[in-house]
């Protein structure tokens, strides 16, 4: 088959994108990746093809990032960046009809927005031939309210597969959090090949610093930007003083380049989390869907320091689980609370306990080889029932 599909957003949502279209790629279908120019490369790299769409560069993103953390709301920040980025893009895209040839021909269409387009490329009206497909959520909504709003319309519905890039044990236990729906089709953490992460050689100077004692807390911001990096740095260096402990910080999009106290925090390039996390103690991170399934992944605990709603959800979710040691604002957190999250992760055996049952869960979830699964019987289906709902 051959199958479309869209990201736009933060190097993150591609990511998630890209690995479900690897997989759907190595079961023998066409995959077509439509994302921001700037991405070209990461998506070649991946091993699929590219269409660029929109006319905003990765400066412009990185500038509505930056303006966004200036709210204090983390659901107005996430909002901010939607409504400028996300929007603005999308408006463009559908204006000069960029989507057109990605969808004419195509058996699916998948999206982690969650649109569904007819086959002139753009929002599918009553009447109009639906391209079949998936949206995907990954992730945690700020409410039950808001995903629903966002959810196909009845017509739509039946062409439309609802994949939910989470484990449901974690996100909906005993449905505890509310009804997600007899339409959501949970997959399970999507994290990429342990193997290939294996397969990575570190910088020297990063071998080097993992070989020392003990184990390094892992620090990442992951793709956020515009918050007081000077003011992080100094804070996150104190927490680990105290501690006596070391750390590796990679810097994202922070434009972070060097440590105040190199020999304390060490700043890396580039690192896959498969490869860095199994080695670290502990992880810091911002509460996006990779970081925390990566944490899960590799067994380590985690102490949240969330940006966004979203980010905030999955923080709640990790406390919640056991999994997690805090839930820290990254703007102002103080570095005694930092220090005191850090020693209960590594030192209390029911966070241990906990970080070893999830970590089993996770394993044990399809993950995006379900999600491939979904898919390609979703499609199927279509194709001898029709595209029309």
């Amino acid at each position: 088959m051959r199958i479309a599909t869209l990201a736009l957003g933060t190097r993150g949502d591609l990511d998630l994108i890209l690995l479900l279209g690897r997989e759907l790629h190595r079961r023998g279908h066409d995959v077509v990746v439509a994302t921001s120019a700037f991405f070209a490369d990461r998506v070649t790299a991946a091993g699929l093809v590219c269409t660029p769409i929109g006319s905003g560069d990765r400066e412009r993103m990185l500038a509505i990032l930056t303006a966004s953390m200036g709210a204090e709301n983390r659901q107005a920040r996430a909002d901010r960046f939607i409504h400028e980025w996300i929007g603005g893009e999308m408006d463009a895209v559908l204006a000069g009809g960029e989507l057109r040839d990605l969808v004419s021909g195509a058996d699916g269409f998948v999206s982690n927005l969650k649109i569904v387009l007819d086959r002139q490329g753009c929002f599918a009206e009553p009447g109009s031939e639906i391209v079949p497909g998936a949206v995907v959520t990954y992730d945690p909504p700020w409410s039950l309210e808001a995903l629903a709003s966002l959810a196909p319309a009845p017509w739509q519905a039946p062409a439309i597969l609802d994949l939910v890039a989470l484990p449901r044990a974690l996100f909906d236990p005993a449905e505890a959090w509310g009804t997600w729906g007899k339409d959501y089709r949970f997959t399970g953490f999507w994290t990429a090949p342990r193997d290939e992460s294996e397969s990575w050689q570190p910088p020297r100077a990063l071998a080097d610093f993992m070989m020392g004692k003990p184990p390094p807390v892992v620090v990442t911001p992951g793709s956020m930007a515009g918050f007081d990096t000077g003011g992080f740095m100094t804070r996150i260096v104190e927490a680990l003083g105290r501690s006596g402990l070391r750390g590796v910080l990679l810097p994202g999009w922070s434009g972070i380049v060097s440590s105040p106290a190199p020999d304390i925090l060490h700043v890396a390039d580039e690192t896959p989390y498969g490869w860095l996390f199994p080695r670290a103690a502990c992880i810091v991170h911002h509460g996006s869907h990779g970081a925390a399934a990566a944490a899960l992944l590799a067994g380590r605990p985690s102490i949240v320091m969330p940006y966004l709603g979203c980010q905030e959800t999955m923080g709640k979710a990790l406390l919640w689980a056991g999994v997690a040691t805090g839930l820290l604002d990254p703007m102002t957190f103080d570095p005694s609370h930092l220090a005191g999250a850090l020693g209960v992760a590594l030192g209390d055996v029911r966070v241990h306990a906990a970080v070893a049952h999830w970590h089993a869960m996770i394993v044990a979830d399809g993950g995006v080889s379900r999600g491939a699964d979904l898919v390609e019987d979703h499609l199927l289906r279509r194709r001898t029932a029709g595209t029309s709902p």
